[in-house]
C-alpha cells in the first residue's frame, strides 16, 4: 500500500520554520505530488512559475503570492526565470485569525497581488528570516524567527482578505457555520456522506446547511459533500499506487463495484479510466 507522500515540519525544521530563496533551476524544487502537514507561502520576486494544486493549474507572476494550505495536494510544475522567496510554517505558528482569513479565502480561491508596499514588507522580512535561519539555531534565533514567520504571514492574510472575491457571503454567521461545516467535511467525509449527520454537528436543520451551501458555493449540501468525497478519490487515485479495492475501503466504500458505480456516476468516468488518463 503506497498512500500519497506526507511532508512533515518535523522533519524539516527544529523551530517551525524554514525558508528558500529559488533562482533559475529550482533544483530543489519537490515535483511529485504530495501533502504537507504544514502551511507553505512564496512570493514571486520576478519571473512565473506554475504549480499544481488539486487538479488546478496557478500560473503565478511577478508580485504574487501563493500559499497551499496543510493537506492540499501539490506539485511544482515549471518556471521561467523565476526568483521567489517560499516559506513553510508549522500550523501552530499560524494564528487562529490568519487560518480564518485563509480558510474564507479557500471557499472562492483566486490570485493574490500584494501592493507595492506588501512586497516590500514581506521581502524585507524574508531577507532578515533568511540569515537567521543561516546563522546559527540557538534558542534567541528559534523565537525571533518564529515571531518573524509570524509577522510574514500576517501581511500575506491581509492581501488576501483584500483580495477575496466579491462571492464570498458577507454574513458573518453563515461564513463561520460554512467554515465549520468544511472542517467536518475534511475529517468524516470518509466515513460519512449524509447531510444529517453535518447538520446535526452545526446544530442546524438540514434545510438551513442546504442554504448555507447554496450561498457559499452555489449548490446543495449533497453535492458539496460528493464533490469532497471525489476530490479525494482522485487524490487515491492518481498520486497513489493502491487498488481500487483499497482506496474504495479508505473512502468508506467497502463494495469495489459500488465504488466504481460511484465514482462513474459523479465525475462521467470509471476510477481505472480517470487514473489511466491522467498518468499518461
Amino acid at each position: 500500500m503506497t498512500q500519497i507522500p506526507l511532508h512533515q515540519i518535523i522533519q524539516i525544521s527544529d523551530c517551525g520554520v524554514q525558508i528558500r530563496k529559488i533562482s533559475l533551476q529550482i533544483k530543489d524544487a519537490v515535483h511529485y505530488a504530495h501533502r504537507d502537514d504544514y502551511y507553505m507561502f512564496g512570493i514571486i520576486i520576478q519571473g512565473s512559475c506554475k504549480l499544481h494544486v488539486d487538479f488546478k493549474d496557478w500560473q503565478l507572476q511577478e508580485g504574487e503570492v501563493m500559499f497551499i494550505q496543510p493537506g492540499q495536494v501539490h506539485s511544482f510544475v515549471d518556471a521561467r526565470e523565476l526568483e521567489a522567496y517560499v516559506m513553510i510554517v508549522d500550523s501552530v505558528l499560524v494564528n487562529e485569525n490568519c487560518k480564518k482569513i485563509f480558510d474564507e479565502y479557500s471557499l472562492c480561491p483566486s490570485q493574490i497581488l500584494l501592493d507595492e508596499s506588501q512586497q516590500k514588507e514581506l521581502i524585507c522580512i524574508f531577507d532578515i528570516l533568511s540569515q537567521r535561519l543561516q546563522s546559527n539555531s540557538d534558542g534567541q534565533t528559534k523565537y525571533i524567527s518564529a515571531h518573524l514567520a509570524t509577522a510574514a504571514t500576517c501581511i500575506i492574510a491581509e492581501a488576501v482578505e483584500h483580495s477575496r472575491s466579491k462571492n464570498v457571503m458577507k454574513n458573518t454567521r453563515l461564513t463561520e457555520l460554512m467554515l465549520k461545516f468544511r472542517r467536518d467535511l475534511k475529517e468524516h467525509v470518509n466515513t460519512n456522506r449524509k447531510p444529517s449527520f453535518y447538520a446535526s454537528r452545526l446544530h442546524v436543520s438540514v434545510v438551513y446547511l442546504n442554504e448555507i451551501v447554496n450561498k457559499s458555493a452555489g449548490m446543495s449540501a449533497t453535492q458539496y459533500i460528493l464533490n469532497e468525497w471525489v476530490l479525494e478519490a482522485k487524490r487515491q487515485l492518481v498520486y497513489s499506487h493502491d487498488t481500487i479495492q483499497e482506496i474504495g475501503n479508505r473512502l468508506g466504500v467497502a463494495d469495489s463495484a459500488y465504488f466504481t458505480k460511484l465514482f462513474t456516476k459523479l465525475t462521467g468516468v470509471s476510477p481505472s479510466s480517470f487514473r489511466n488518463r491522467n498518468l499518461e
